[in-house]
């Protein structure tokens, strides 16, 4: 006989359960989100994270020469609203970003937003620069 996860739980006195399926299940959603754009111009998607059951995504990505939003001060671009822009790593150098702050090609670039679907760092954009 097969035990099922959830019927078992509501009688155990623990605040979390751990599900090993729901987890694979995750992590192989995640990484064929990631690789489904991984030719994107502007920028690569290299990881995928989703937190709040769902609802927000945690994005990484990898800036390229084709961005077109090299050099330019972040507060100068037209970002949509739901998303924040938490940290530029370049090299070895992480920076959380300010209004200052720009884009360089070979930078990774996290952003977690509300947003679904995203694939390219230029989507964040309320218009193209």
């Amino acid at each position: 006989s097969h035990l099922d996860l959830n019927e078992i739980s509501v009688s155990l006195p623990v605040g979390s359960l751990v599900s090993p399926k729901a987890i694979t299940a995750e992590y192989i959603s995640q990484y064929v989100r990631s690789q489904q754009y991984e030719n994107k111009a502007g920028s690569t998607l290299k990881a995928v994270y989703r937190l709040a059951e769902g609802q927000v995504e945690a994005l990484e990505f990898h800036i390229t020469e084709d961005s077109g939003m090299l050099g330019i001060p972040l507060a100068d671009l037209p970002m949509k609203s739901g998303l924040l822009l938490c940290c530029i790593v370049r090299g070895k150098q992480i920076i959380t970003p300010g209004g200052r702050d720009t884009m360089e090609k070979g930078d990774i670039v996290i952003v977690v937003t509300v947003h679904k679907n995203l694939t390219d760092i230029r989507d964040f954009l309320i218009h193209p620069v």
